[in-house]
């Protein structure tokens, strides 16, 4: 059995069953790597053009050849699942779902903690907004940035809290978008800190344009700003984590990201209305996106993959 992830390794373990028909595969996709080629290329996953197209044939052969031999995949996505089946027959049929989630060992609501480091913050009685990631420009900067902005128009006590491997870049964004002083930290932390400034805030950020790269994704931040008790203001058709938070009442999608009037108007909505119960966000976040929760699936996957295999050596 062949735990391959990704469309490369996918390829490559579709050639070995060709000639061992007691080798299965399990095909772990974890994006839309045709639309992925096409971004890395022109900035967008619906790019097109000569050495595009060449690129995503490519992708596509190898592709196809991996979802055909694939006993079973994982998609990250339902939007994912169908995107495989619209393109490759048959594949979606054989998927399953699998998030990208939270480890919830680490990611959990604490009210303790949350309190701990807002006071070491300075941040007891502020309205804070959080990122964690970093500022290339699919992960809209500069929105991000006028958010800042328009938080502190809004609430004098918004504090925009950025953590990134980038501050400094980070800090030239919130000058250009004009985030008084004061009003915005970024930091670089370590991976095990994280926890603790999340569970911080009161509001995650993740805003990101409409593309089918992002159409398919399921963001790992995410699962992780709710495990901690943080509601969510993010971009439209993010995988299938957008509509999960208009259903479970987890925070807001804000219809253009890059429009300054559309991040005032979802955040001034969302404050109106009162955030989330930060009890409720973490609930959901347990049951939807942490790990150990798909360990049966995964032993599932296995056993039917173990048995397959097992009649493939048989049948010899």
């Amino acid at each position: 059995m062949i735990h391959a992830r990704g469309v490369w390794a996918a390829a490559l373990a579709a050639r070995v069953a060709s000639r061992r028909p007691w080798v299965k595969v399990l095909y772990d996709v974890r994006g839309d790597y045709v639309a992925e080629h096409a971004f890395h290329r022109a900035g967008r996953g619906d790019a097109t053009g000569l050495r595009i197209r060449a690129g995503q044939w490519r992708i596509g052969r190898a592709e196809a050849r991996a979802c055909a031999a694939a006993t079973r995949l994982l998609c990250v996505s339902e939007a994912l699942r169908a995107t495989l089946e619209a393109r490759y027959p048959g594949a979606g049929v054989k998927a399953a779902v699998v998030p990208s989630g939270h480890d919830p060992r680490r990611f959990f609501l604490d009210p303790e903690l949350r309190a701990r480091t807002r006071a070491s913050l300075g941040l007891a009685d502020a309205f804070v907004l959080v990122y964690a990631g970093s500022m290339v420009p699919y992960q809209l900067p500069g929105s991000l940035a006028r958010m800042g902005r328009i938080a502190s128009e809004l609430d004098p006590q918004a504090h925009l809290l950025i953590l990134t491997q980038d501050p400094e870049v980070a800090r030239g964004f919130l000058k250009r978008a004009g985030v008084p002083e004061g009003r915005a930290t970024c930091l670089r932390v370590p991976h095990a800190e994280v926890p603790a400034y999340l569970s911080a805030a009161d509001l995650g950020l993740l805003l990101r344009r409409r593309d089918p790269v992002n159409q398919a994704a399921s963001p790992t931040k995410v699962a992780e700003y709710l495990a901690s008790g943080v509601p969510v203001l993010l971009s439209p058709e993010i995988g299938d984590t957008s509509a999960l938070v208009v259903k479970e009442g987890l925070g807001a999608v804000v219809d253009d990201p890059e429009s300054p009037r559309a991040l005032r108007e979802a955040l001034r909505d969302l404050l109106a209305r009162g955030l989330p119960a930060r009890g409720h966000v973490a609930r959901v976040a347990r049951q939807r996106f942490a790990r150990d929760r798909f360990l049966p699936t995964y032993l599932d996957l296995y056993g039917q993959l173990s048995l397959a295999a097992q009649r493939g050596a048989t049948a010899r």
